[in-house]
């Protein structure tokens, strides 16, 4: 990538105001909306959020594929992204507060607001987390993110972390 494109690069994380996958979803619509009329479209929205145990995914799944919003997804719970971080196993949990248990036995003291996460895991990421979440999804037959909402266990966050490296570098 040129130095020149990495300048024209600008990455907005929004936190939405409601976590629920259908409010992300609105919000998301509503601000590129608003981008374009104000004629800087975002060129990639990205949504992510994870299962807990919520039952409209498939609505949610379908509408930002109409939009061609792109979806970063954890079964259960984001913290099975970072649980396969450590060990290869493919764990069907039951909530995500077991999820949350296991990852404190890798990460001691673990809670959702705990800092330094991303850099702890980072050295991990290409040699255990990555590859990993690849053979998954060939387990699972996983076909595109539109439809990962289908599988137990799957991550595809993997996708969202590729193209935040690859800019990067």
């Amino acid at each position: 990538m040129s130095r020149q494109a990495q300048r024209d690069i600008s990455i907005n994380i929004i936190k939405a105001h409601k976590s629920e996958p259908k409010n992300m979803l609105e919000e998301a619509i509503k601000l590129q909306a608003k981008a374009r009329t104000e004629q800087q479209p975002f060129q990639d929205v990205w949504l992510v959020f994870d299962d807990d145990n919520r039952k409209d995914h498939k609505h949610v799944f379908d509408k930002a594929q109409k939009n061609n919003f792109k979806i970063a997804y954890s079964s259960i719970s984001f913290e099975y992204w970072y649980l396969i971080h450590f060990f290869k196993k493919a764990i069907v949990y039951s909530n995500a507060d077991n999820a949350k248990r296991e990852l404190c036995n890798y990460i001691p003291g673990y809670c959702e607001t705990l800092a330094g996460v991303f850099e702890l895991l980072r050295p991990l990421y290409k040699t255990k987390a990555l590859p990993y979440a690849k053979s998954l999804q060939r387990q699972k037959a996983y076909s595109n993110m539109y439809t990962a909402y289908l599988y137990k266990p799957i991550t595809n966050v993997n996708e969202l972390c590729e193209i935040i490296l690859k800019f990067g570098k």
